[in-house]
This record gives structure tokens, sequence and C-alpha cells, in this order.
């Protein structure tokens, strides 16, 4: 069933005013609360104060108390790095972290002592140590020098702790070089000894080829002990720890292919091998001086001079010299071999080709001489004078075998040993009015004789000659055989005046039994 409307109405009404005292008691208990949170906002603000108050003493305390902490840290940190390096540092490469310098001289030390150079030439390869070329390092001096790099900021050290620090201080190093020397010496002489040495180009005469031709080189892998040193010694003093010398130090041959002189000698040579020289006679080639004969006789000197050997030109014209001989009834007709020799050389060496007129020279056959005292033999070789001891006899010959001059002689006592001397002797001296004293062969204080001639002709030794014997009445015949000289040759004056005109001093004496 619906409800009355009027009541409805009151109650509607009755709602209105609770509302609004509702709303009244709202708002007197939002001023209310205004007013306790006035006074808690007061309080809490006044409280807060008192907290900032007492954070800035207490911040204030915390602030002094490190500032003192950190000042000692500081100046800690001062006295350390002042002896020790900065994290994160190295030193030649070389981490010397908080490492002290007495600590980096002995790694420097240890580095240094573990030094090896490696040396390569060619085929050739040794390293030696650092014990075997004495080498050694300063490395306290190096330190010293890093440290003293390292600590010229030193008192930024709490900027620089974090950062990365890098140096270069190079250690001072030796080595012996007697020591060096000797370690390369051997290892080289070591290689060497089944090294193959270089050989220099040379010249050969090439049967294939009929010529002289280059035979080349040989470079070989022989060590140049005095090179490698050099730029060993060289590397190690720039730490370097490799010396590589290629081939450079290889020993090479002194003559090339190339050679200027080696190359003018081969062409010299072909040259003269190409000569042709006809040797003539009266027009006629008896012989030919050709490539055959010439190659054999070529000679190149150390100095690359090209020329003959002379003892075989001599040789070859030895060989063929029949082929020029002759000979007729007065003379016989021979070749003159050292003239002959040289034209021959002079050809060769000139490149000329043209022919050779042999040059020859013409002998007297040896003949009978009939002379006015006999019969003599003249052996044809030109103006002399004969001495026939067995006849008694002397003849003078000139040049073209006509006696000149004859005589009877005495010659030396053969039955008291006295003999004359025989052989090929030559006038030594022309003298007149002369003693000739002998010698006291009787022991009686005296000399055994002293006899004055008008001429004198010694032919030996100065005490054997031709000379006139005026105390004998005759010559020739056997008087020789007991009453002879004492080895003169005795003449009668007139005869040895006209010899003394005739002969000179050079002239030949050919005595003979």
């Amino acid at each position: 069933m619906a409800k009355p409307k009027g009541k409805h109405l009151a109650s509607k009404k009755a709602t209105g005013r609770k509302a609004r005292r509702a709303e009244k008691r709202a708002e007197k208990l939002r001023v209310a609360e205004a007013r306790g949170s006035a006074s808690r906002r007061g309080r809490r603000q006044a409280s807060a104060g008192r907290r900032r108050h007492r954070g800035a003493k207490v911040a204030l305390g915390v602030l002094v108390a490190l500032l003192a902490t950190s000042g000692t840290a500081y100046a800690a940190g001062v006295h350390y790095f002042s002896t020790h390096f900065l994290p994160n540092t190295t030193v030649n490469g070389i981490d010397v972290s908080l490492k002290t310098a007495d600590e980096l001289a002995a790694l420097i030390d240890e580095e240094g002592s573990r030094y090896t150079q490696t040396v390569t030439v060619g085929d050739f390869t040794t390293t030696l140590t650092a014990d075997q070329i004495g080498f050694t390092t300063d490395g306290s001096a190096a330190a010293q020098a890093a440290m003293a790099q390292a600590t010229q900021d030193l008192y930024r050290w709490p900027l620089e702790v974090a950062g990365s620090h890098s140096y270069i201080s190079e250690a001072a190093t030796s080595f012996d070089k007697d020591k060096l020397d000797a370690a390369l010496s051997s290892a080289v002489d070591s290689y060497n000894e089944t090294a193959e040495s270089p050989q220099d180009a040379s010249i050969i005469y090439s049967d294939e080829q009929g010529a002289f031709v280059i035979n080349p080189e040989v470079a070989g892998s022989v060590v140049d002990k005095d090179a490698v040193s050099a730029q060993t010694a060289d590397s190690v003093r720039s730490l370097s720890e490799q010396t590589d010398l290629g081939d450079d130090a290889v020993e090479r041959p002194s003559v090339t292919s190339t050679t200027p002189e080696l190359v003018a000698a081969v062409d010299k040579a072909n040259r003269m091998l190409a000569v042709t020289v006809p040797l003539t006679r009266d027009g006629s080639t008896k012989a030919t001086v050709d490539k055959d004969v010439i190659r054999g006789w070529i000679t190149i000197g150390d100095d690359y001079e090209v020329s003959l050997d002379p003892d075989k030109v001599e040789s070859y014209v030895s060989g063929v010299a029949d082929r020029f001989a002759s000979s007729d009834d007065t003379y016989s007709y021979t070749v003159k071999s050292a003239e002959l020799a040289r034209d021959i050389e002079g050809a060769v060496m000139g490149e000329s080709s043209a022919a050779i007129e042999v040059p020859m020279s013409a002998k007297a056959k040896p003949r009978q001489v009939s002379s006015s005292m006999g019969t003599g033999t003249w052996d044809g070789t030109g103006a002399y004078l004969d001495v026939d001891l067995a006849n008694q006899y002397a003849r003078l010959y000139d040049a073209s075998g006509s006696v000149t001059w004859e005589s009877y002689v005495v010659t030396g006592n053969t039955s008291q040993g006295r003999n004359t001397p025989t052989g090929t002797f030559a006038i030594q001296s022309k003298e007149t009015n002369v003693t000739l004293v002998g010698a006291d062969e009787d022991k009686d204080g005296k000399p055994d004789y002293e006899s004055h001639v008008s001429y004198w002709m010694p032919f030996y030794a100065g005490s054997y000659g031709l000379h006139d014997a005026t105390w004998r009445s005759s010559f020739g015949g056997s008087i020789y055989q007991t009453g002879g000289s004492h080895g003169c040759v005795n003449l009668p004056y007139d005869k040895a005046a006209q010899l003394f005109d005739l002969v000179s001093v050079g002239t030949t004496v050919k005595i003979h039994s």
C-alpha cells in the first residue's frame, strides 16, 4: 500500500536541518583541526630546525675528522710514492706498478742478462749470449732516471693515482768488443770450414768453340769475419737483437765475368788467335803459324796482360828450322833462330798475318887450306888463330878462311908436364917489352926464370900467352917434348912482331892437338 504524502514531506524538512547541523559540526571540526594542524606544523618545524642544527654540528665534526684523516693519508701518499711508482705504471714497457727503483734496477739488469744477438749471413746463423759478448746494463742509473720522471708531479698523486703512466729510461749498456770478435770468429771459422770458397772468373780455351772464353765466377758461401764483426757491433750498440746481412758479408770473387780487364784480355787473345803467318824462303811457304800453334803460346798473366811464351816460340822455331836449312859446296845455310822468333812474336802480338821471309845465315863449311908451310883445316867459324900442338904449327885465318899469317912454334914441355892448355881462348891483352918472371919451383929463393920479350899476347889466366923467344935457334918439330916452354907458345921474333900487328884484344885463339 502507498505511504501518505504528508509524512513524506515532513521527513524531507527534517533531513535538511540535520544536514545543516552536520555541516556546522563539520566546519567546527575543520577549524579545530586546522588549528591543531598549525600547532603541530609549528612544532614539527621547530623540531626540524633543532634537528638541522644538530646535523650541521655533526657534519662539521665529520668534515673536520675527514680533513684531519685525509691530510695524514695525503702525506703518507707523498712519502710512499716518492720511492714507489704509481699503479698502472710502465718503464720501457716493464710493469713497475708500486715497485721501487731498486726493484726496477733488478728487472732491467735481469732483462740485460737475457740479451741475445742473432747474426745471419746467407746460410750462416749464430746466436750470441750476453755472457759471450760481455754485455752489461746499468739498471740502477736507468731506474733512478725513471723515478725522477715519475716524481716530477709527486704532489698531484691523488689525481694521478687512478691514471696510466708510461716512461722511457734507456739503460746504459756496454759490451766487450774483443769477446764479441772472439765469439763471432769461432762461429764463423767453424762454418767456413765447410763453406764453398769464392772463385774468380778466369780465361780458358774452349776446344768446342775454338776460342778463349770466360769461365764464370763462383760466388761461394765463405763469410767475411771483418764485415760481420763491424755490423754486429753496431747492432749491439743500438740494442738491436738481430744482425741480418743477407749476402752482403759473404766473400765475393774479386774478378767477375764483367771485369773490364778480363774481358779485354779475352778479346786480345782471340784476335791473336786469328792470326795466320806464312813463313817463307825465297817466296815459297815452308811453314805456317796458325791458331793450332798460337793457342799453345798465349799466356795471360795475373794482371791480365796477354803475351807469348818465348820459350815455346823458340822451341817452335827450332822444330821448323830444318825445313829452311840448305847447303852448297862452300856454305851451310841455317835459320837465324833468335831473329825469326822475334819476327813471329811481333807479328802475332801485332795481330798481323803478313808473310815472314825467314832470315838465314850462311856459314862456310870446314875445308883444307894449303899454306906455304903445309896444309891446315879451317873450321868455317870465321877469323881465328889456330895453334896445332901435334904439328907445332900456327895459322891465322881471316873470316873467309884465308891464311893471313903462319909460323912454326914451340909449346909446353910435355916431358915435364908443362903442357900448353887446349881449348878456345881469346887474346887478353897486347904488351911490348915485358919481363916474364917464373915461379920458384925449385925452392932456391929465386924465380926459376926471368925472360925479356918484345911482344906479349896472353890468352889464358894472364900467364899463358904467345911471345917471341929470341933464345931459341929453331922452332917446330919435336923440340917441345923435351925442350919446350913452361906452357907458353914461343914464336920467332919476326913472326911475333907480325902477329902482334894482326891480332886484337878479343881475337879467338883455338889450341888443339
